[in-house]
């Protein structure tokens, strides 16, 4: 009986020993929010009240840039108020701050205002202690921020975060507004919780390790790479090998997009044309196939090298959920379009009987739906183009040169090029029929290939499916003998 009570009493004191365990395990990862590469608390003291104090502590080594926004959208840079982190100085004391604003994704926008960010020297710089050194950025803000405002009542925070491997480059005259921001490697996003303490920042002290609490509350978020969700990143790999790795995607990014721009902005629009303004020419339809065949190839190898991107930047992190976005959706949707146009193109070249001046309605058919589904995917993919500049951030950062083309182009294609050219095109046709103003047009007798007309020929010529004998001038009829029908050419089949 004595044994039996007192293992009933070490049973009841081993449990609520583990409940406190896990009571305080729970405060600690309510104090910050964590992922692999960064982690993050928010603190506000007794004695400084109308101000909030914010710390990034990376959890790998030799991190370019750390960075967080609050404000704004959740999935994105769009509305947030941002600031960025980097060392001051290579010694590994104190940080530098840049305070930035983003009304899309891309490079943030240094603000004119000055700065409302301050940061706290004595707990930023490089953890000393550890090995290897780990980056601290801390620093305080107003919570009635005008740009972000922070209720003094707030429990907590949606924020947005970002790591950066490439050091940042230094602005003129050392002015960090002025600082180019390189891309980031990680971002996510999540709920901060907000931790009162006693006293102020200056008494609660200096620099200090923070380790990465598994399970605590994260987002990961998507762009180029993306954060996950608990771990303490002593595993992750070094600075060098996510810096390689990034690089790659990078590359793999920036050929997939000048492709995917060449494919949708000149191959096929170069195709379409062919057969839009060309379709009186002999054999258009053998130079059209070979260049949309181009096109559809160099598709599927820049759809290959975003695949290749997506798996090395999954790669970083192997728990990060992966986020689709209006550009990538699109993307996979028209890929799919791009391989049915395809197939329906070689029916039609299968089915076509060169012999035959109507073609059968299993030839016809296909052949409005081919037209009309490659305009349609040939539009949707100029509007691809504008997504995933839009997405990968190419404005405002210095880069608008890139948008000023990208719209010129859309000119040129739209005004010029089908527009202007469509309008030549029937303006030539009507004149080849003689219905243009100053003409008289040929009528049909009896239903015959004899025709009245008017013309400028002298001798003997051929129209349409017969012949004519016409004299200069205005001298009198001329007739259309029919002859043998000849077999159309082989442009003759889908003129657009």
């Amino acid at each position: 009986m004595y044994i039996s009570t007192r293992t009933a009493r070490l049973k009841a004191t081993f449990g609520f020993s583990a409940l406190l365990a896990l009571a305080a395990l729970s405060t600690v990862q309510a104090q910050q929010l964590c992922s692999p590469q960064l982690c993050i608390t928010a603190t506000v003291f007794s004695k400084e009240s109308t101000t909030i104090e914010f710390s990034l502590s990376a959890q790998i080594d030799s991190v370019g840039w750390v960075g967080m926004g609050i404000g704004g959208q959740a999935g994105g840079m769009a509305g947030n108020d941002l600031a960025i982190c980097w060392p001051a100085n290579t010694a590994g004391t104190g940080a530098i701050v840049s305070q930035r604003s983003a009304t899309m994704n891309g490079s943030p926008s240094a603000l004119a205002t000055p700065p409302a960010f301050k940061i706290q020297e004595p707990k930023s710089g490089f953890i000393t202690a550890a090995t290897p050194k780990r980056f601290t950025c801390t620093f305080s803000r107003p919570l009635n921020l005008v740009t972000s405002p922070i209720a003094s009542t707030a429990a907590s925070v949606n924020i947005i975060y970002a790591v950066g491997l490439r050091p940042v480059v230094a602005g003129a005259g050392g002015n960090p507004q002025k600082a180019t921001i390189q891309v980031h490697t990680f971002t996510g996003s999540g709920s901060l919780n907000i931790v009162k303490k006693e006293g102020t920042s200056a008494g609660n002290g200096t620099v200090t390790k923070t380790s990465a609490v598994p399970g605590a509350t994260h987002t990961p978020g998507s762009g180029t790479g993306s954060g996950g969700n608990g771990g303490g990143g002593s595993t992750s790999p070094s600075s060098e090998e996510l810096l390689r790795t990034q690089e790659q995607i990078d590359t793999l990014i920036k050929v997939h997009a000048v492709m995917m721009a060449l494919a949708f902005l000149i191959i096929f629009p170069l195709g379409a044309s062919l057969v839009r303004f060309f379709c009186h020419l002999e054999h258009v339809f053998k130079w059209h196939r070979p260049v949309q065949s181009i096109g559809f190839l160099t598709v599927l190898t820049a759809f290959g090298c975003i695949l290749a991107a997506l798996a090395k930047s999954s790669s970083l992190n192997d728990d990060a959920p992966i986020v689709y976005s209006t550009h990538a959706i699109v993307g996979f949707v028209l890929v799919g379009a791009l391989v049915f146009q395809v197939l329906v193109g070689f029916f039609i070249f299968t089915k076509y009987d060169p012999t035959r001046t109507r073609q059968a309605a299993i030839v016809r058919i296909p052949t409005w739906v081919h037209r009309c589904w490659g305009y349609a995917v040939l539009i949707t993919g100029i509007v691809q183009v504008y997504l995933g500049m839009k997405l990968y951030g190419l404005w405002p950062t210095g880069k608008e040169v890139v948008w000023y083309l990208y719209y010129a182009w859309i000119v040129v294609l739209v005004v010029v090029v089908f527009g202007i050219g469509s309008l030549l095109k029937f303006w030539s046709d009507k004149r080849k029929d003689g219905v243009v103003e100053g003409e008289r047009p040929l009528k049909s007798r009896g239903g015959s290939d004899d025709y009245l007309g008017h013309g400028g020929h002298d001798g003997n010529g051929e129209h349409g499916g017969g012949r004519y004998n016409g004299n200069h001038g205005n001298q009198g009829p001329y007739e259309l003998q029919p002859h043998s029908v000849q077999p159309p050419h082989d442009n003759d089949h889908n003129r657009l």
